[in-house]
């Protein structure tokens, strides 16, 4: 959406989820998929409704600042609330670990959200990190510090950037190409809840490189143990060929 005289557009940042100003020599940028911006909207809320929790740049400072808006022509709908902020160098933690944070966020400064969880966390379901930080934008906690405590309570347990577990205890697999580990998970799936079997195309495809991932997630999510599965049930459906 333009001002009058074309100089200045506001816009949805998806990956933010916030609204913002900008200029127009900033318009391709925002375009390419950047958030440039000289001023943002702190909730998630339509640009035109009241609020006081605008901040714009000043003197090289973000400030607050007080901003009216309206649609003079056209409309705008409230967008989908989505939000994936990338921080980089920020550990990867397992799912179960971001839905702890989750609830740990909401305990401390929303309690009667408590009662959403279990639905948030279905609707979220391979995103938990998405969720987690969506969650720490809105209430302002810090997600470099719960992170941190996560690891420390977990013993180090953490998810590296490539998508590799990595703990201090050794999970004792053996190197499994994508196949296997999709046949591991698949045989979780079946035991613990076959529902999710119609799932697997979207979530394999999700987790493309990072199988041996996914199947340790699932098996932490189910309470299974990975390299005892393995031994007890996934050998002999691994040796059998397809």
């Amino acid at each position: 959406f333009w001002n009058l005289s074309g100089s200045y557009f506001i816009y949805w940042q998806s990956s933010m989820d916030r609204w913002a100003i900008c200029d127009r020599g900033s318009c391709q940028n925002a375009k390419d998929g950047s958030v440039p911006g000289w001023a943002f909207r702190k909730d998630s809320q339509h640009f035109a409704k009241t609020s006081d929790g605008w901040m714009e740049v000043s003197g090289g400072k973000w400030q607050p600042a007080q901003v009216m808006c309206a649609v003079i022509e056209g409309s705008a709908d409230d967008p989908p609330v989505k939000a994936e902020i990338s921080r980089p160098g920020s550990p990867q933690l397992t799912a179960d670990q971001y839905k702890a944070l989750v609830r740990q966020v909401y305990a401390e400064k929303n309690p009667a959200k408590l009662p959403d969880l279990p639905g948030l966390c279905s609707k979220y379901e391979g995103r938990e990190r998405e969720l987690f930080e969506q969650v720490c934008d809105k209430y302002q906690a810090s997600f470099e510090s719960l992170v941190r405590g996560a690891l420390s309570s977990n013993g180090g347990s953490q998810v590296t950037q490539n998508g590799e577990v990595n703990s201090t205890e050794e999970t004792g697999l053996p190197e499994l190409d994508a196949r296997q580990y999709a046949i591991l998970v698949q045989a979780v799936y079946q035991k613990r809840n076959p529902s999710k079997l119609a799932d697997m195309a979207k979530l394999l495809q999700r987790y493309r490189g990072k199988e041996k991932d996914f199947y340790l997630q699932v098996c932490e999510k189910y309470e299974v143990n990975p390299l005892k599965f393995y031994k007890e049930e996934g050998e002999a459906l691994l040796t059998v060929e397809i």
